[in-house]
């Protein structure tokens, strides 16, 4: 298989059938993937990969679409950046603007298009952690202990 799970969650290269041939390694980058697009789910209500896909003109989209993976980035792209635009736009309405920029930076990094650029840039030269949830995860929890000490006061 391709990917395990439901296409609906599933990250752009693979909508597109550019597949690694690397199980494992497709395997995580999946992983990065589906932890941003919970990211952007939580706040939002709508996966990463719904809201990416509402974006792409409707022959843009991976069912509409003959040609390859690369020949789709650059609209997959826009519509990625459209995205973020957006889910850091609902962020601001909720939160203090450095909390939402760093959330927003998260998805970004987690749900890059480009497999081979997806995840922390302090990991992506490293093959073995090249997606390691590590450092989003510990963020991720000394955020809430942020939140959790503001909301005791």
């Amino acid at each position: 298989m391709a990917m395990a799970g439901d296409p609906y969650y599933a990250p752009p290269e693979l909508l597109y059938r550019s597949v690694d041939g690397d199980w494992s390694r497709r395997r995580v980058a999946c992983d990065a993937y589906l932890l941003g697009s919970l990211i952007h789910f939580f706040f939002t209500s709508v996966g990463f990969t719904q809201a990416l896909l509402a974006r792409l003109h409707p022959t843009q989209r991976p069912n509409e679409w003959s040609g390859t993976f690369e020949a789709a980035l650059p609209h997959i792209r826009q519509a990625f950046n459209e995205t973020l635009r957006t889910f850091r736009a609902a962020l601001a309405q909720r939160m203090p603007a450095p909390l939402a920029d760093e959330l927003t930076l998260m998805v970004e990094q987690l749900c890059e298009p480009e497999n081979t650029l997806r995840g922390h840039p302090r990991n992506r030269r490293f093959v073995d952690t090249q997606f390691s949830l590590e450092r989003y995860i510990s963020r991720l929890d000394a955020l809430a202990r942020k939140a959790a000490l503001q909301r005791a006061s």
